[in-house]
């Protein structure tokens, strides 16, 4: 598709116009060397000093925190550009630690706080930190190939390890599995240090970060040229990444390294491109640029990226924290191009923000996108509340200390590794809604109980939690399991296969009230009002939690030997909190029920 546009001389001189313009802005504003950061800045996650105001938004110089204050560096807070332009003496940390001197000895820990707990030691095959690619699966065989790091000790009930994507999707960011499902990742080569990609505060070195940003927007323009000259950002991303290989081997890759290799330098001459690169020391400065694009640990490896909603917590020389979103546990280590992302946020939110990012490898390390977006579909971003703040400090010296903080994307590197990505913007489905059940009053205009439209899920789901370990261990043993097809709605006249009735189970509590239901029971009924199975409540109220409904479905899951495709809950809450653990889940639904009781005789 691209492979034919860039054959036509009229768009490659346009194109060609557009990306001398962005290289000219580059080199005219090309910023004053930067200096080395304290090594306090790494204290940013650990110190509330480093936020900004209150919540509600306000930057400490008045203005109204957005996404539109980001990336430029003359709004940044007093403190931090002080910090920004400091001189440390102790020189670049080249690994990430979780307590920095300051200078006249001082130290800040991070984070403050509840201490995480000591490195756990394992009695099991494997430790936490391990680097490990999964196997054998085979009900959840696309897991196979995927590389993590192992995030827990060892369930010694199920002889399962919880285990850390370092790609992760909508549908899995983590796992569980046995001892048989893993094997070690393969050590990186001997000489992968060997590479000129220093980090310098937190950023990527001035060459190599202007080779990135060239690529970037050479990608940008391209694309845009060809959807018409469509500028919205999103958009142009959205297609970069959906696009970026296809299996006929063309794509956006392919066009995109046709033109940096060849039509770039045939139109306008190699030197006249070093010269524009770095205007002092020509000789060779586009070289990296075309060695990047040739690269499976740059550029020709973007198909190994991950992509989400993460929160920016803080920095130091190396980098900026990112936890995502989905399963804040796994814990990132970035690097910018200019700016790093830490000192972007310092000082114009109370908290960490929230951010849409995309992250890419280069040469052995991970930097973002240029192009970062809210989760809110406004400027503001969503702040995280001090519960969470909390709980992502400890999280983020729980990873360092136990040596889980990726900082890498490693299969790019080792031997054997998975040069498979994920599908970009793998988003949740919505079914139209399971056959009609005994009891249930069947609502319209949608899934019952979520948002009608497109659905706003960080809305919806703003009051959750994220899982807890029991919670994520009972649905990394239910992806095992296969689904039950989607049941279809049947023609008139045709009764539904015994497939389809089972397909759909409903746990509906014998009543709301202890005076009702005095033994806290509840029965699971297929559509076709066939019992399969009991469950208890956990708690005296008769409100059945997310582990009660689980268990159950479980319990009944490992019998029939799949789980179902709908599960029908008849207690609000807690539908919801298992519509949130689940929405992930590929094959399952969760939707809240109304049943109608006769009233209790007195």
């Amino acid at each position: 598709m691209l492979n034919v546009l860039i054959d036509n001389p009229l768009w490659a001189i346009v194109a060609v116009t557009l990306l001398y313009a962005v290289v000219f802005q580059w080199i005219m504003h090309k910023p004053e060397p930067e200096k080395d950061l304290d090594p306090s800045f790494d204290s940013m996650l650990g110190d509330d000093d480093g936020w900004g105001g209150e919540e509600g938004g306000e930057s400490k110089d008045g203005e109204a925190a957005s996404v539109k204050n980001l990336a430029n560096e003359k709004e940044l807070p007093p403190e931090i550009k002080r910090q920004m332009e400091a001189v440390t003496k102790a020189g670049g940390n080249k690994t990430a630690s979780a307590s920095m001197p300051m200078p006249g000895g001082k130290q800040i820990q991070l984070p403050k706080g509840p201490k995480p707990n000591p490195r756990r030691v394992d009695d099991g095959t494997f430790q936490l930190g391990d680097r490990v690619v999964l196997k054998n699966l085979i009900s959840a065989k696309e897991l196979n190939g995927r590389h993590g790091a192992v995030a827990g000790q060892m369930d010694k009930k199920t002889q399962r390890y919880p285990v850390d994507f370092d790609l992760f999707d909508a549908k899995k960011s983590s796992v569980s599995v046995k001892e048989g499902n893993m094997e070690r990742e393969k050590p990186l080569p001997a000489d992968t240090d060997n590479v000129p990609c220093e980090v310098q505060n937190g950023c990527l070195s001035e060459a190599h970060a202007k080779a990135a940003s060239f690529i970037l927007t050479s990608m940008r323009n391209l694309i845009s040229n060809t959807l018409k000259g469509e500028k919205d950002m999103n958009k142009l991303a959205a297609f970069a990444w959906t696009f970026w290989k296809t299996p006929d081997g063309k794509g956006v890759y392919p066009s995109l390294a046709k033109f940096m290799r060849e039509d770039i330098i045939k139109l306008h001459g190699l030197e006249k491109l070093e010269k524009q690169m770095d205007a002092e020391n020509p000789k060779g400065a586009y070289q990296l640029t075309m060695d990047a694009v040739d690269d499976e640990r740059a550029v020709k490896g973007w198909n190994i990226r991950a992509h989400g909603e993460f929160w920016i917590l803080g920095m130091n020389q190396d980098g900026t924290y990112l936890a995502p979103a989905s399963n804040i546990r796994s814990i990132y280590l970035v690097v910018g191009l200019r700016i790093p992302l830490g000192a972007q946020v310092a000082g114009h939110f109370p908290r960490p923000p929230k951010f849409r990012i995309t992250l890419l490898p280069w040469y052995g390390r991970i930097f973002h996108d240029i192009h970062i977006s809210t989760t809110t579909g406004s400027a503001k971003p969503e702040i995280a509340s001090e519960e969470l703040f909390a709980q992502l400090r400890k999280n983020v010296t729980a990873a360092v200390e136990e040596g889980r903080v990726v900082s890498r994307f490693a299969q790019l590197e080792v031997e054997d590794g998975s040069k498979d990505g994920l599908v970009f913007g793998t988003q949740v489905t919505r079914n139209c809604g399971p056959p009609a059940v005994p009891g249930q009053k069947q609502q319209r205009g949608g899934q019952p109980g979520m948002p009608s439209g497109p659905p706003n899920l960080a809305e919806y789901f703003k009051d959750q939690k994220p899982a807890t370990q029991e919670e994520q261990g009972l649905i990394d043993d239910a992806t095992m399991l296969e689904a039950f097809p989607m049941p279809l709605k049947p023609a008139p006249g045709v009764e539904p296969t015994d497939e389809e009735k089972l397909a759909v189970w409903n746990f509906i509590r014998a009543g709301e009230t202890k005076e009702s239901n005095p033994s806290n029971a509840g029965v699971i009924l297929t559509s076709a009002g066939a019992a399969i199975g009991n469950f208890k409540m956990s708690q005296e109220s008769c409100k059945p939690t997310s582990i009660d409904i689980l268990k159950a479905m479980m319990g009944v899951a490992t019998k029939i030997g799949k789980r179902p495709a709908f599960m029908g809950v008849d207690h609000p809450a807690t539908a919801k909190r298992l519509q949130f653990l689940l929405q992930g889940v590929q094959g399952t639904k969760v939707l809240p029920i109304q049943v109608q009781r006769k009233p209790v005789k007195k």
